[in-house]
């Protein structure tokens, strides 16, 4: 009873198993489950409750999955692994010691250009009248001089065939060594109508020598009115820097150093003169008019002399005329005494 039983309950879960899968084929699987023998929906419903009654495995544990990478960057050192600089040594130049740098002001007064000084004015001088100035009888002239050592100034007047129309000697033994102008009247006869002539202002020295000159020519004339032009260059011609006044000079040469604004195109003589006149030493210079910002030309000589003993000398620089009446027409000079 018990084996037809069983084979009862074989036969209807047979016929369950069929209808759930002719279901599931048809897709209406409510239906089904309501055909469902009720003894074996209670026997499925137990087992289905059993089944959810059962804990839910996790989805993130249930399937398999590689574990998460961690992404990390390089490790870090410490700072005391940390790779330190490298010291290159240098080496510092010192800086070059210059100048103290002074403050400059920012504004400061235009410098003023200082001329060059000028020599200085001539001592004997034919102020008035000028070269080639016409005149009559009588002529007053205008003329710086500086007295001879006898104190007297020279004033003379020569014609062009050399022959003396005039002269005097003026005392001025009051103002011995001192510059003074002077005004003497001169007068003069003509045999021609007109004439050249050169007149000259002139010292001497304590041996008779002629010391300083100064002279211009004119064309002297009888009657019509006087063309007076004025003088020309006022400074000195001759400027000598050495030898100084009374030097005394030994060893047989003299060193000299001078300027010289030629009066003319003549050379200018320099010569050592003894206390009687002589030429103890000469030499004959060919100097070049200065140009530009010169007034005078620089020159160098050496003149060599003889003597035996202790001698008084006059060293003169002078100039010859240049025009039709012949003579010295500038002299300037200085004393000395020359030694063996």
């Amino acid at each position: 009873m018990n084996v037809s039983r069983n084979q009862s309950r074989f036969g209807l879960c047979l016929a369950a198993i069929c209808l759930l899968l002719t279901a599931g084929c048809s897709g209406s699987l409510p239906g089904a489950a309501l055909l469902t023998p009720p003894a074996l929906r209670t026997e499925i419903a137990a087992q289905t409750a059993a089944a959810e009654s059962q804990p839910q495995p996790d989805l993130e544990t249930a399937w398999p999955t590689m574990p998460p990478v961690e992404a990390t960057a390089e490790p870090s050192a410490a700072p005391s692994e940390l790779p330190q600089p490298t010291l290159t040594p240098t080496f510092e130049i010192p800086p070059t010691q210059g100048p103290t740098p002074t403050n400059t002001p920012w504004w400061r007064r235009t410098p003023t250009i200082t001329p060059t000084p000028q020599p200085a004015a001539a001592t004997m001088l034919i102020k008035r009248p000028g070269l080639f100035s016409k005149v009559k009888s009588p002529l007053t002239i205008s003329a710086n001089a500086m007295p001879g050592a006898d104190g007297l100034v020279w004033v003379e007047l020569i014609g062009e065939d050399g022959r003396n129309l005039y002269q005097t000697r003026l005392n001025f033994a009051a103002y011995a060594g001192r510059s003074i102008s002077i005004a003497p009247e001169i007068t003069f006869e003509l045999l021609a109508p007109a004439e050249l002539a050169r007149l000259i202002v002139s010292t001497r020295d304590r041996f008779g020598r002629v010391s300083a000159l100064t002279s211009t020519d004119l064309i002297l004339i009888q009657m019509g009115e006087d063309q007076i032009y004025p003088a020309g260059y006022d400074r000195e011609p001759y400027i000598i820097r050495a030898p100084l006044e009374n030097q005394v000079i030994s060893g047989g040469l003299l060193q000299i150093t001078a300027l010289a604004r030629p009066v003319n195109e003549n050379p200018l003589i320099v010569e050592l003169l003894d206390e009687q006149g002589a030429v103890l030493a000469s030499e004959s210079l060919e100097l070049i008019f200065p140009t530009g910002d010169l007034s005078h030309t620089p020159f160098d000589v050496v003149l060599p002399y003889t003597v035996s003993q202790s001698t008084n000398a006059r060293l003169v620089f002078r100039q010859e005329s240049a025009g039709r009446i012949p003579g010295t027409v500038a002299l300037t000079s200085l004393e000395l005494s020359l030694q063996p």
